[in-house]
Order: C-alpha cells, then structure tokens, then sequence
C-alpha cells in the first residue's frame, strides 16, 4: 500500500522543485514540460500494458520490490543527473519502473482480498493523497536545510530502497489461494485471456468509469487556480489556501470512506456520492465568494474521494483473479488522462473558464450513471 504514497511523494517533487531545474540546467518552459510530465508517461504507456498482462503468472512480491528498487534507483540517478536529457531518461524510467510496480501492488491488495476490494482500494488511494501532501513538506524541509532540488530527489529515492527492502522480506498470499471460485485460470493464452477481458462489458464499464476520474483531479486543480484569480481575483495564496482545503478533504473523505464500507454498500455510496459531488461542485462555480470557494471546494474534495477506489474494485471484481490483466486493460484508457487537459484548454480558450470547468462534471456524472447500472444489474436487472 505504501507504493502508492512513494509514487505520488515521486511524482511531485521534480514539479515542485521546477523553476531550480530549469535554472540548474538551462532548459525553457517546453523542455521543463517534456522532462517532468511527458517522459515519465511515454515509455510507460508502451511497456506497462504488455508487461502487466503477463503479471498474473509472475510471482508479483518479488517482481514489486524489483520494481521498486528500480524507481529508487533511477529517483537518485535523475538527483546525480548534469544534462536535460539524462535527466529525462531518468523520469522516463522511474515513471515505467514506477507504473509496473503500482500496477503490480494493487494487482497483489485486490487478488489478496477479494471480499474487501473496495475497502483496501481506499485504503490505496489514501495513502496516495498523504504522498500528495507529504510531498511539499519533503521539499519545505530540504529547503530549510539549504540544500537543492537534487537532495530531494535523492531523499525520495532512498525511501523507494528502503520499501524496496522491506517489500522483499513480506510474502503476500498467493493468488491462487484466495481465487474465488469462477475465477478463470491464468494459464489461458495470453491472447484467448485479453480477447475475453475486451469482451467483457461490466470490466470495460468499470474502467471508463476510472478514466474519468482524472477529471476531478490534477486538471481541477490546474484549471480552478486560473478560475479563482481570473473570476474572483483571488491572489495566490488564498489559492493554495483552496486547494489545500480540497486536499484535506479528501484525505477525510478517503477515511469516511473506508469506514461507510463497512456498514453501506459500495453501489449506493456511488450513487449518493456522485449526486453530492454535483450538488456542491455547481454551487462552487455559481457562488462567486471567496469565502464560499473554501467551503465548496473542501466539500468537493470529501465528495469525489469515493468514486475512483470504488470504481477500481468493481473493475478488479468483475475478473477475479486476474488483477493483471484488469491493469494491462486499463492502459487502453490511458489517453483520456492525456488529451481530456487538452480539450479543457481549448474550451477554456475558445468560450470561457467557467464552461471548462463545468465540463469537468462529466466525472461525477458519469461515475453516478456507471453506478446506477451496476446496481440493475446488482438486482437482477441485466447482465455483463
């Protein structure tokens, strides 16, 4: 679980420490661009899918601390890096290294636990909203210390070998133990294997309910900064002041979460989520008080902070004892993550902040309609 806090805590150091980057080595707005955030997901879209189908006959602990021993590796590689380019070689890397050995711990959680899916997959988001916060708090304390961008890229990477250790001495259950039954055997042809996740439609409902959930995420954050300074004139500090109530939000939410599983079913935590999540997003964009954003957007962040584990879990449920291919399939809806900034911006261009942004509803509004579904066919009302 704690992969996921490493990952994130990886992820947003280089982009918090940019402008010393860019500085140190000499590069230009678009170099920055394709070092910190393009690197790291071209060669993982290319190799994770293929690598990750294959998971599910591999020994997946020992291949998760490989895994991370590697994103360790290659985090102090980027710290020692003296040229742009080896330094995006070195994010190219981690983040290949980084999605084989997340995609392969949460394969390890989901198969491991099959009647608490959705309550570990929380569990496993939560840890990655604590990387999120923890992040700024690596770079502050570097800061303090005098010391520069590569000491905190070098720290991050130590505590990615440290895991790596630890992982390598826990041995999860095997999969093969807690397979309910009709789970379908992962000696099938790879091929025979992926045509049959292709053909089933509750997976397939499943993950385009999770690509969507990149809505309500880094792009609400990069687009909602623009909509508080451009619509309310709020300066920059009450901005961070919003997103850090957004933030905790949704460590609490995430919490709240794990402890209404236990007591309300997934399905029906969907849905009240979703419609909530609706009710106070469009409050935020209509209410045009600073006062009222704080307020709306820590209620976002409380609403939204179900939808994407407990869609996760569905997927992983809807073909039992195949984690890996579930997360090798889950890579065909990679370019939504990709190209939804992309459609935003040039709406944002083209009509006005406020119309991106409610575009953003698609999220809440897709997940809830997902989960309507899911209950029908929970009821007897139709099939996958």
């Amino acid at each position: 679980m704690y992969v996921d806090f490493l990952d994130e805590l990886g992820s947003g150091v280089a982009p918090l420490s940019a402008a010393d980057i860019r500085d140190d080595l000499g590069v230009a707005y678009g170099g920055i661009a394709l070092i910190l955030l393009v690197a790291p997901l071209l060669l993982s879209m290319l190799v994770e899918g293929p690598l990750l189908l294959l998971s599910d006959r591999w020994r997946r602990d020992r291949v998760a601390a490989i895994c991370v021993g590697l994103m360790g590796v290659f985090m102090v590689s980027a710290a020692c890096a003296r040229s742009a380019w080896l330094l995006a070689l070195a994010f190219g890397a981690w983040g290949s290294a980084g999605g084989l050995g997340c995609g392969l711990s949460q394969a390890l959680l989901m198969d491991a636990h099959p009647d608490a899916r959705e309550r570990w997959m929380t569990r496993w988001t939560l840890m990655g909203a604590l990387g999120d916060m923890a992040t700024p708090l690596l770079i502050l304390g570097v800061a303090s210390l005098g010391w520069g961008w590569r000491a905190g890229l070098g720290l991050a990477g130590g505590l990615h070998l440290v895991h790596a250790v630890v992982l390598a001495r826990v041995r999860m259950q095997p999969v093969s133990a807690c397979e309910p039954e009709g789970a379908e055997p992962a000696e099938r042809p790879l091929l025979e294997r992926l045509r049959a996740g292709l053909r089933d439609r509750e997976l397939l409902m499943w993950l385009g309910a999770c690509s969507l959930c990149c809505l309500l995420d880094e792009i609400l954050v990069a687009f909602g900064v623009l909509f508080l300074r451009d619509e309310l004139g709020a300066p920059i500090e009450t901005q961070a002041i919003a997103f850090a109530a957004c933030g905790v939000g949704g460590v609490l939410g995430l919490a709240v979460t794990e402890w209404l599983l236990r007591r309300v079913d997934g399905l029906r935590l969907l849905v009240v989520s979703s419609i909530a999540c609706v009710v106070v997003y469009v409050l935020w964009l209509q209410l045009h008080t600073i006062p009222v954003s704080l307020v709306a957007l820590f209620l976002v962040g409380v609403c939204v902070a179900p939808l994407y584990p407990i869609c996760a879990a569905r997927a992983y449920a809807a073909r039992p004892g195949q984690a890996g291919l579930v997360a090798a399939i889950d890579q065909l809806f990679a370019p939504v993550s990709l190209l939804a900034p992309l459609l935003i911006g040039l709406v944002a261009d083209g009509i006005g902040i406020v119309v991106a942004l409610a575009l953003l509803l698609l999220q809440p509004v897709g997940v809830g309609l997902v989960a309507v579904v899911g209950l029908w066919r929970q009821r007897g009302g139709g099939r996958a």
